[in-house]
């Protein structure tokens, strides 16, 4: 096991500034041993792949770095490749075309085309069901105020009640949606009508700011009687998608609501705009300040906060805005995001991952708070599947055996292999603050990264013994900030981690937290089709009649 440490935290600071005194550059070019031309360009690009456009020194590339980058994709990073080393990040993307792929490597994850990838709407279309909720209604206190152990409070859940049909307008509900940042959360109808509750302090609801809504309330917007197809939750933002556009609102510090523009915020519902989509998107997941989707095609795209690769472009776009003042080049629509990397766990830690050969289209997506999992679409023939990692490294949540941050998606080698093969293929993710679950064909679950207070991290994924070992197939799973939990095919529920809301579901005179895996009896026989992890609680799609599970 490796030495835990967090990411590595830069300055926040506002993306535009006045031209550097000469003074000023001449400082950083000592710091830098740099001469003052070069250092003098980078703040001008002001975190792009190179000195801006419209400078008069660009003019034309050499031919031979035209030839590079029509065939692979991927433009050179110039000096920002330098920035990444030194930072520890895994990757930068001007060293991915540095050596060829390796000879006895494939670059295909099997025969045939990809099959279209569905939105959530379709795939949960046998789920029909009420929601169970465990963890606080006191949403504008979580992460704000310390919980003892002991503490008790009026508005927390300490096991899982269901929201009565009547909150929801005697309808049934088809899908669920929080996250391991959020403390605001929503629900879908089977016809598709939008239900949310939570804190609203930034109009995360689409509703006008205020401290949160207690109990879900109908929401409206410009998608009109549109289904929702996918729903998703940051910290303080929000986005959705319907079978035509997608829509966002709350917090656009980042540019996480994809919106083009660098808006602070949104108090309401809003169109996104995107680059390089090949269709409609149709899966939309969320971190801390970023954004990542698919469209129909499976193509991944990304928005929001680059600080510690998030947005898998293969750079943090770090710039200097004074000499002691430091941003980041972050981006304000959905972006196609097109370069995938590997490196085998037999090479060198010096050697850097190579590129992988031929579009690799993914089809399930999962946030944590800085980094994302990403499992491939599947194909029309005999096929496995990758999984795929990126963002910030600590703790291990990335998988790749470092705690290293990656500026681009790459294969997490462990899950590669026989055993891991056409029926046993992973097929979902999901991610909590830092740590990642993939579930597997088979319903088995691998974990890597660290949920817990104490212990050690686990830098690369394993099976779920407890669960595997005693013929428990998963259905379904999710982390959240400090807890995980998996629901078995046998209608049983398991959590463990930090609860100090009532997350676990453990009751009143239960523990708030555990170190290892425990039942939630309150939620034995319950068909639970899908768990959704939230900043202070966690919530249930449970199948059946509202009668037959009291």
């Amino acid at each position: 096991h490796q030495t835990e440490m967090p990411p590595k935290k830069k300055s926040k600071t506002s993306s535009a500034s006045d031209a550097p005194s000469s003074s000023t550059i001449a400082k950083l070019s000592h710091t830098l041993s740099l001469p003052e031309a070069e250092v003098s360009a980078m703040i001008a690009s002001r975190g792009a792949s190179g000195p801006p456009s419209t400078s008069s020194r660009r003019g034309r590339k050499d031919p031979a770095e035209e030839e590079k980058e029509q065939s692979t994709g991927v433009k050179d990073c110039g000096a920002w490749a330098d920035f990444m080393d030194d930072e520890g990040a895994e990757v930068g993307v001007s060293n991915i075309d540095s050596a060829p792929p390796p000879a006895a490597a494939s670059n295909s994850a099997g025969d045939g085309s990809y099959i279209p990838v569905a939105s959530d709407y379709d795939e949960s279309s046998a789920l029909s069901g009420f929601v169970v909720q465990t963890g606080t209604l006191d949403w504008p206190t979580v992460g704000r105020t310390r919980r003892a152990a002991s503490d008790t409070h009026p508005l927390d859940l300490a096991s899982p009640h269901a929201l009565v049909p009547s909150l929801f307008g005697a309808v049934r509900v088809r899908m669920v949606a929080t996250s391991c940042t959020s403390c605001h959360c929503f629900a879908v109808s089977t016809e598709g009508a939008l239900y949310g509750w939570g804190r609203n302090e930034a109009s995360q609801l689409g509703l006008p700011p205020s401290p949160s809504v207690a109990t879900p309330v109908a929401l409206s917007g410009p998608w009109g009687t549109a289904p929702v197809q996918s729903v998703a939750t940051g910290k303080s933002h929000s986005i959705l998608v319907t079978p035509t556009a997608a829509y966002a609102t709350g917090s656009n510090t980042y540019g996480q609501l994809s919106l083009g523009s660098s808006a602070a915020e949104s108090a309401e519902w809003r169109k996104c705009k995107s680059s390089g989509a090949d269709g409609p998107l149709v899966k939309v997941a969320c971190g801390e300040s970023f954004t990542v989707a698919l469209d129909a095609t499976g193509t991944l795209l990304t928005c929001g906060l680059s600080e510690f690769g998030q947005l898998g472009n293969g750079e943090t776009g770090e710039y200097f805005v004074t000499a002691s003042k430091i941003a980041f080049q972050n981006c304000d629509r959905l972006t196609a995001r097109t370069v995938f990397v590997r490196k085998d766990a037999s090479a060198k830690d010096s050697e850097p991952p190579t590129k992988i050969i031929g579009p690799v289209k993914l089809s399930s997506i999962a946030c944590g708070k800085n980094h994302t999992v990403a499992v491939e679409a599947g194909r029309s023939g005999p096929s496995t599947r990758r999984v795929f990692t990126w963002g910030a490294g600590n703790y291990g949540c990335l998988g790749h055996r470092a705690q290293k941050d990656s500026y681009l998606p790459r294969l997490v080698s462990t899950l590669e292999g026989p055993q891991f093969g056409p029926g046993s293929a992973p097929v979902s993710c999901a991610a909590g603050a830092t740590c990642t679950v993939v579930v597997t064909e088979q319903g088995h679950g691998y974990y890597w990264g660290k949920h817990k207070v104490s212990g050690e991290a686990q830098m690369y994924p394993i099976l779920l013994d407890f669960l595997a070992n005693n013929d428990h197939i998963l259905s379904t799973a999710d982390c959240g900030t400090g807890h995980v939990a998996f629901c078995t095919a046998a209608s049983q529920t398991v959590t463990y981690g930090s609860g100090p809301y009532g997350e676990l579901g453990f009751g009143k005179t239960g523990p708030k937290s555990s170190s290892q895996p425990k039942f939630v009896e309150a939620m034995d026989g319950a068909d639970a089709g899908m768990v959704k992890c939230g900043y202070g609680t966690t919530l249930f799609l449970v199948g059946g009649e509202l009668e037959e599970w009291r």
